[in-house]
C-alpha cells in the first residue's frame, strides 16, 4: 500500500488562505473569460488572482498539498515553497485549446505527516 495515499485527504476552506489584497475569493464572471467551459465546473467560489508576484500562504496538515480547478490558455504559474524549501514551478496553464477544463494540481506530496 502507498503510505502517501490520499486516501484521507480533506478540504482546505478557500477562506483559510491568505494572500493580502491581490488574491480574491469569489465567484468569476465567467462570460467574461474568453475561451470555452463547462458550465458544471464554474459555478461556485474560487480563489484567483491577476496580480503577477503576488503571494499568498496557507497552513495545512498532512503529507500532501493539492487543489482542483478549472484553467484554460490564461492560467497563469505557481511557485511553491514548503516548510521554507526552495521554490518549485507549478504549471497552471492546460494545453486543451481555448477549453477551460477542469483537473487536480499536486503542489507538493511524499511530506512528513504533519503541520505545514
Amino acid at each position: 500500500m502507498d503510505g502517501f495515499s490520499y486516501f484521507n485527504a480533506c478540504e482546505v476552506p478557500l477562506g483559510s488562505v491568505s494572500g493580502g489584497v491581490a488574491w480574491k475569493v469569489s465567484e468569476l464572471d465567467w462570460s467574461a473569460v474568453p475561451g470555452d467551459k463547462r458550465g458544471y465546473f464554474t459555478r461556485g467560489d474560487v480563489l484567483w488572482c491577476e496580480t503577477t508576484n503576488a503571494t499568498a500562504s496557507v497552513t495545512f496538515e498532512g503529507t500532501a498539498i493539492g487543489f482542483m480547478l478549472t484553467a484554460g490558455p490564461d492560467a497563469g504559474d505557481l511557485e511553491v515553497s514548503v516548510d521554507g524549501g526552495n521554490f518549485t514551478p507549478v504549471r497552471l496553464r492546460a494545453n486543451y485549446g481555448r477549453l477551460h477544463y477542469p483537473y487536480t494540481v499536486m503542489l507538493a506530496d511524499g511530506l512528513a505527516s504533519g503541520r505545514h
